[in-house]
């Protein structure tokens, strides 16, 4: 194993902070587009949505459009994807092998790069 890289350690926490957010974003959307569809705009008024967003999303709603369109969605896990190679990268410069590498989800489920490598088939 190589000797610890500051730069290439502190990289890595950068890349899975911004995974994270990411993660946290598909989640909001998701359950906003669920909210949407039941008409429960009390739980996007409880989710930190403001009252304006809330009419916007309606307005698509109301158009037959997700409040959330899918390619947000899609740009959004595709992005989760390659920050999650990148740090694989990032890691076996460091000399890890790929199965130590785990990374917590936004719902705290620790997912392998393994899971993440043939995900874009």
């Amino acid at each position: 194993m190589n000797a610890p890289n500051p730069l290439v350690e502190e990289a890595i926490a950068t890349l899975r902070a911004e995974i994270f957010r990411l993660q946290s974003s598909r989640n909001m959307m998701r359950d906003a587009n669920a909210a949407l569809s039941r008409k429960d705009y009390a739980a996007l008024q409880r989710s930190g949505f403001s009252e304006e967003h809330i009419a916007e999303l309606k307005i698509r709603e109301t158009s037959g459009l997700k409040g959330f369109p899918d390619y947000a969605m899609r740009n959004n896990n595709s992005n989760i994807r390659y920050l999650k190679k990148r740090i694989a990268v990032l890691r076996s410069e460091l000399g890890f092998p790929d199965s130590d590498m785990c990374i917590r989800n936004s719902r705290d489920q620790e997912v392998g790069i393994g899971d993440v490598r043939n995900s874009s088939t």
